[in-house]
């Protein structure tokens, strides 16, 4: 990251090759606080298809280093760039960068930072099942088979916006079949969260309050816009919808805003078109069937 000449506010380049660069079309497009819509926090590169041609082929030159790295050394990087992640230095930077961008409250940032610190020494962990097999054939008399474990090559991983610490692509069915399609032609493999607004069961000896409050809790958190938040609308119970309503009213009234010290609150939406999609919602039909 750098500091744009014509405005205090850092400007990002994009990283390939090992270099910041600008993109090659000069094309770039202003970040903007959720919460603060009228106030720009910095400005980014736009890559063109161009720079996504560069940026595979830089991966795919560097894998071919990568490949024939010793196990050690691998470990050596995935445990280094957990420690560096889980120090208070990263930990601040990444909570002001995203309280900034995305305009996240500090609890949905840091339940996205602790795993991210985990998973790095998972992946360091890996390491250790990377070193094959060997075993006498079946077939050949005298004969052994020989199982290496080899990476894959380049990977396209997408960072979700809401949660830009998670590598994973998460989106619609419907753009993840397009991907899907696209990948299959040249017989890539895909991993997809496919997300989406998912229904919420209440049986008939709930604890009412207690599921209002957790419905409450799970469709507003990130004020949302989580991949698995609970869709309000489609609440299905046997019986008692006006109850549980009501009971549902009063606990999502009940959650503190962004200027409220509560650590659990709701902010700001992501951005204007996303406000427009959430206030749409509440124009369509409740799916509310008691027997389906």
């Amino acid at each position: 990251m750098s500091t744009s000449d014509s405005s205090s506010l850092p400007f990002t380049s994009l990283f390939i090759n090992g270099q910041w660069a600008p993109s090659s079309t000069s094309s770039t497009f202003t970040v903007h606080n959720p919460s603060s819509p009228s106030s720009p926090v910095g400005h980014s590169a736009s890559a063109s298809p161009a720079d996504c041609t560069s940026a595979i082929t830089a991966a795919a030159t560097a894998f071919r280093t990568w490949e024939h790295t010793s196990l050690s050394s691998k470990r050596s990087i995935f445990l280094k760039a957990a420690e560096l992640l889980a120090s208070e230095r990263y930990k601040r930077k990444v909570i002001e960068v995203t309280q900034s961008e995305i305009g996240a409250v500090e609890p949905w940032i840091l339940g996205t930072w602790a795993p991210s610190v985990e998973k790095l020494k998972w992946t360091a962990g890996c390491v250790n099942e990377l070193r094959g097999e060997t075993f006498p054939s079946d077939f050949a008399e005298g004969a052994h088979v020989v199982v290496q474990r080899r990476a894959m090559g380049v990977v396209f991983a997408i960072a979700p916006w809401n949660a830009p610490l998670i590598l994973a692509f998460t989106g619609s069915d419907r753009v993840g079949k397009i991907l899907a399609a696209e990948a299959a032609k040249y017989l890539k493999p895909c991993v997809f969260e496919l997300g989406g607004k998912a229904p919420c069961v209440v049986l008939e000896d709930a604890d009412i309050p207690s599921a209002s409050r957790a419905i409450a809790f799970a469709s507003m958190i990130n004020s949302g816009q989580v991949c698995m938040s609970t869709e309000i609308g489609r609440v299905a119970m046997s019986s008692g919808y006006l109850t549980i309503g009501l009971r549902l009213c009063l606990s999502v009234s009940s959650i503190p805003s962004t200027d409220s010290p509560k650590p659990q609150c709701l902010h700001a939406i992501g951005s204007p078109d996303d406000a427009g999609r959430a206030a749409s919602f509440l124009h369509e039909p409740p799916n509310l069937c008691p027997h389906t």
